[in-house]
């Protein structure tokens, strides 16, 4: 059963290394709801004794039911904080605070109640099998309202070790780390020690870097399904960068590109650029000249991933439309009332509602005015 802890599972992990993992695996879903991630974790925080597996789980579905409490708010609002703490001398706690709408005192006694649900769509699974997966590890799940506003839902593991005598609640806390620093730094260069150099920095800024020591092993890699950007050696056996830079062109998505050479010339620099380069930098590369340029990078491939993932999604959406569906859909996006798509379609009024209510539900728009907005460019 998912429900029992299998001994061979059971192992030391560190929390702050699931958190992150999580983050990762929802950096997509946080674009398109537009929600930024912060983390706090109290330093030096010990391993826990805990199935991995089950505890990203129940993170993910942590996670999720918190975007879903701030969907109703301004997205400029939704910010979601992540904390782990040391909570005695036998529990490290971890909480997601989220500034929804928060919960009424029915909703809190009876959530983890099997097949109680606060959505419409929603199975009342999801909290009450999250609690049962930290039970059979020693842990607990619990929720409670903000003083202020939204809600925070913590949940516990026990420590690998005890640690008797330790001091509680006087850690000092690491710098939050935002959802930007989640993003991947890929470095393409035959030059190890630079490879090195520049993975030590970028790592101590916070970001998460994949070395390559050519352009085939880069190419090699699973193709990257998120936010980042590509720092690549111009002079390269086999495959140069501008060569990289062309055969990327091909992919649905690509990073940005920052060209990096001991050997440049301003016409290979302009005709980069011109090819859709972020810039074009002289070795060594000063570090003060690299790190903006990673940051306006990165910020550029999140905007570009998430424009990408809606296109996606509608491309999607649209396609699961009928033939008759997809022609009332026009209609609508004209501006056009059913009585008129009836005429033109040659069919009655009545029908015509019929499929509206249909495509409307599998658009998922929730309005005919987002509707509208959604597809007008891409009919």
């Amino acid at each position: 059963s998912i429900l029992k802890p299998h001994p061979d599972l059971i192992e030391n992990i560190d929390i702050k290394t699931i958190v992150n993992d999580v983050a990762r695996i929802l950096n997509s879903e946080m674009i398109i709801r537009k929600v930024s991630l912060t983390t706090e974790f109290d330093q030096n925080i010990p391993l826990v004794l805990a199935d991995r597996i089950h505890t990203q789980q129940v993170m993910i579905n942590l996670m999720t039911n918190a975007f879903d409490a701030m969907n109703g708010i301004d997205p400029k609002d939704r910010i979601l904080l992540v904390r782990a703490r040391l909570a005695s001398t036998t529990e490290v706690e971890v909480s997601i605070v989220d500034n929804g709408m928060g919960l009424n005192e029915d909703h809190i006694q009876n959530i983890f109640q099997p097949f109680y649900t606060t959505k419409e769509q929603g199975m009342g699974m999801g909290l009450s099998i999250s609690k049962k997966l930290l039970h059979v590890q020693g842990g607990n799940l619990w929720i409670e309202n903000n003083s202020d506003r939204g809600a925070t839902a913590f949940f516990s593991l026990k420590l690998a070790d005890e640690m008797p005598g330790i001091e509680i609640h006087t850690q000092p806390k690491e710098v939050a780390v935002s959802q930007n620093n989640l993003t991947t730094v890929f470095i393409v260069d035959d030059d190890s020690s630079l490879r090195k150099s520049m993975k030590r920095l970028l790592g101590a800024n916070g970001y998460i870097v994949e070395t390559f020591d050519s352009a085939q092993a880069f190419l090699n890699r699973n193709e990257h399904k998120g936010p980042g950007c590509l720092l690549v050696d111009l002079h390269m056996p086999v495959i140069s960068g501008l060569e990289l830079q062309e055969m990327l062109k091909n992919r649905e998505y690509s990073v940005p590109i920052i060209f990096i050479t001991g050997a440049g010339d301003t016409l290979t620099g302009v005709q980069a650029i011109k090819d859709g380069a972020v810039d074009f930098l002289l070795k060594p590369v000063d570090e003060e000249e690299l790190l903006p340029i990673i940051a306006r990078s990165l910020k550029r491939s999140e905007e570009a991933y998430a424009q990408h993932l809606e296109h996606t999604s509608l491309q999607k959406k649209l396609s699961s439309l009928t033939v008759r569906e997809y022609e009332v859909l026009k209609g609508i996006v004209k501006g056009l009332r059913n009585k008129q798509i009836a005429y033109d379609l040659g069919i009655t009024e009545k029908t015509v509602k019929t499929h509206r209510g249909n495509m409307m539900r599998k658009m998922d728009a929730g309005s005919l005015a987002n509707l509208v907005h959604l597809v007008e460019s891409k009919l």
